[in-house]
């Protein structure tokens, strides 16, 4: 029997007034999902460096971890490659890694979306193609069957430019693909604009480039995200606007229809200093933008802290912004996911923590709110290392959360370069 129970039912001298007056306080306190993590899972085993991680499930115990690496394999030119291991339970177990790509050039910066049996990954590569000039492109390969085969690679972009930092997003037969690009077009004055393609069928083929962005500064590292016929796409612009003091602002468009147009720039972010490396998430109509921010602040000395703003209407209007950190070290490079009422916030932190040495390389840190964002618990440490944790990328199903990042702490096989590791919370 719990304490309302035993408080309506008379077993307090005060009665019912006191069981209400209790009852209201515990509506006011903070709703958080109870979670506990499992030891930390080493994705690879390489004596190259392995970074840059993303991770993505399709909610019915499947997860995928892609990550870029430069041990030395055949054809790679002692570039990177993509590589991908998939889970078909939770992260209880991950099956061997599975090279997505093998070129001579570098390919970096995956990123990694599923839906269903459906799996792709996305990345950035300047090997030499036809048409690019010698600079990257956007690539994609697909998977039908939960990552166990791949199809061939997909070619996204065909620009004299660089085509750079791609970010997936998947729902139903319908995948989005977006990247910055500094290929010259009307009113980009040669800096980067923010670009999306869209494929209705799993990535067959997909439609013509679509413009997100139309500014005179750079606009880039873009994050895309989808619910239903709703695409969310968001990304940092330093084109002078009011009270920006000429540095970036976060910015946000959606799209109700699939892709099929967008609605006006939303501003997310109004400070005088810098914002920068948003990450979006949606689910229902809840959206959720996160960001990094050097504006003073107290508690937070000179050093980022990390940011989010909720919509509750589609991406119609968003409340206040959120602080999630107060700390005096760098709280940077957010990453979030969604599902159900639930909203996970992971970040790096460079804040000196017992455990951490004193390099500053910084560890990974999570907080959750169980009420859509209108709370958010403590912030649970994920990584206890000597030497720097980075780069966090976190997805979650109704059961878990998923936290990957790359950590340059020494393990048996690594030689001196970092690792793919990822910790599971239920």
């Amino acid at each position: 029997m719990n304490v309302m129970t035993l408080l309506v039912k008379g077993h307090h001298p005060l009665g019912a007034s006191v069981a209400i007056a209790i009852g209201l306080l515990l509506l006011t306190l903070p709703i958080v999902q109870a979670l506990t993590f499992g030891s930390a899972i080493r994705i690879t085993t390489n004596t190259g460096d392995s970074v840059s991680p993303s991770v993505a499930t399709d909610g019915s115990g499947h997860v995928y971890v892609a990550w870029q690496d430069n041990t030395p394999v055949t054809g790679s030119g002692y570039s990177r490659e993509i590589w991908m291991r998939a889970s078909p339970n939770n992260g209880a177990s991950f099956g061997s890694a599975i090279r997505i790509t093998t070129n001579t050039g570098a390919s970096l910066y995956p990123s990694v979306a599923a839906s269903g049996t459906y799996v792709y990954v996305a990345w950035q590569d300047d090997t030499s193609v036809t048409g690019s000039g010698g600079n990257p492109e956007i690539w994609l390969r697909v998977s039908n069957n939960y990552g166990a085969s791949f199809g061939p690679t997909i070619r996204i972009t065909t620009n004299t430019g660089n085509s750079r930092e791609p970010s997936v997003a998947a729902v139903g037969g319908y995948v989005y693909v977006t990247w910055d690009d500094d290929t010259p077009v009307t009113g980009s004055m040669g800096t980067t604009e923010v670009w999306m393609r869209v494929s209705s069928n799993y990535g067959a083929s997909f439609g013509s480039a679509i413009r997100i962005t139309h500014n005179t500064a750079s606009s880039g590292f873009s994050s895309v995200a989808a619910v239903g016929n709703y695409v969310y796409v968001t990304w940092e612009d330093d084109t002078a606007v009011a009270g920006s003091g000429y540095l970036s602002e976060i910015w946000f468009r959606v799209s109700p229809n699939n892709g099929g147009s967008f609605g006006s720039p939303v501003r997310i972010s109004y400070n005088t200093y810098q914002s920068m490396s948003p990450s979006v998430a949606a689910y229902g109509n809840y959206v959720y933008v996160a960001w990094m921010d050097n504006t003073p602040v107290t508690g937070s000395g000179t050093d980022y802290e990390v940011w989010m703003r909720v919509s509750s209407n589609y991406g119609a209007s968003f409340g206040s912004a959120i602080r999630l950190t107060t700390n005096t070290g760098t709280s940077g490079f957010p990453s979030v996911a969604a599902v159900g009422t639930n909203v996970y916030v992971a970040w790096m932190d460079n804040t000196p923590v017992p455990g951490s040495g004193s390099d500053g390389g910084g560890e990974i840190w999570l907080r959750v709110s169980s009420n859509n964002g209108a709370n958010f618990g403590s912030a649970i440490r994920i990584t206890t290392n000597i030497y720097g944790s980075v780069n966090p990328s976190v997805a979650a199903s109704v059961s878990h959360v998923y936290v990957a990042w790359d950590d340059q702490t020494p393990v048996p096989g690594s030689g001196s370069d970092s690792e793919i590791w990822l910790r599971v919370g239920s």
